[in-house]
């Protein structure tokens, strides 16, 4: 959290103010995003949970690169189409794999 703290008050020295603010349901997620906005001076900012932006494991993938991860998901669905970091996309993710 000291990070998040850090973060709040380095963006408030600089004078940037967020319009909206967008968080996980996890509570370690709403809790940065609580101690970033009260540290930048914008605790009267409302901000919208979102259980679609919650963390997700990659397991082995972890601090790989996309191209790996990409590459591996569409050999393992048989696929030719071989995504790379240049041109990752959701949408070509999903016709990947």
């Amino acid at each position: 959290m000291e990070a998040a703290g850090q973060l709040g008050k380095g963006l408030e020295k600089e004078n940037i103010q967020f319009a909206s603010a967008y968080s996980s349901d996890s509570g370690s997620a709403r809790e940065t995003t609580e101690v970033l906005l009260n540290n930048d001076g914008q605790n009267d900012l409302n901000y919208t949970e979102d259980k679609r932006l919650r963390e997700i494991c990659f397991g082995t993938y972890e601090h790989d690169t996309n191209n790996n991860m990409w590459e591996a998901a569409a050999n393992y669905k048989n696929t030719e189409k071989v995504l790379v970091d240049e041109e990752f996309t959701l949408e070509g993710m999903y016709e990947a794999i």
